[in-house]
């Protein structure tokens, strides 16, 4: 396999990916103010950094057919499952996702608990990001 299509794959899809939390913390940002949604991205960066240097090297050092195989399985299935919602969607059998309406729904969620005293956590919003999909 080319070594300029594996980069490239990777850098598009670690673009998209850093789109979308962007967005989470600019909506966390927009309502509740600008040190919890930076204080929220720095935990995530020190939990990307801490999950990456633990699992790169215990990746790399691991038995071929022990938790490299089990560590596949689960990345082919979760593959496969954003695969089988992009092929419902092309296909007209599952409703595309409209994330403006997303974002001003959880933007009003996120006043109203404003409103109410409640203070969300940068973490609660992203893990909410997980449930649009």
């Amino acid at each position: 396999m080319n070594l300029w299509a594996v980069v490239t794959a990777s850098f598009l899809a670690s673009s998209v990916e850093m789109v979308e939390a962007l967005t989470i913390v600019l909506a966390v940002a927009y309502t509740s103010g600008w040190r919890p949604a930076l204080q929220g991205a720095i935990a995530a960066l020190v939990a990307l950094a801490a999950m990456v240097a633990i699992g790169i090297p215990s990746y790399t050092s691991s038995p071929r057919l022990g938790s490299k195989s089990s560590s596949e399985h689960f990345l082919f299935g979760s593959a496969w499952g954003w695969l089988q919602k992009a092929v419902l969607r092309a296909s007209g059998r599952k409703a595309h996702r409209n994330e403006d309406a997303v974002y001003t729904r959880e933007v009003a969620r996120l006043h109203e608990d404003r409103r109410a005293g409640w203070r969300p956590r940068s973490t609660e919003s992203s893990s909410r990001a997980s449930r649009w999909c």
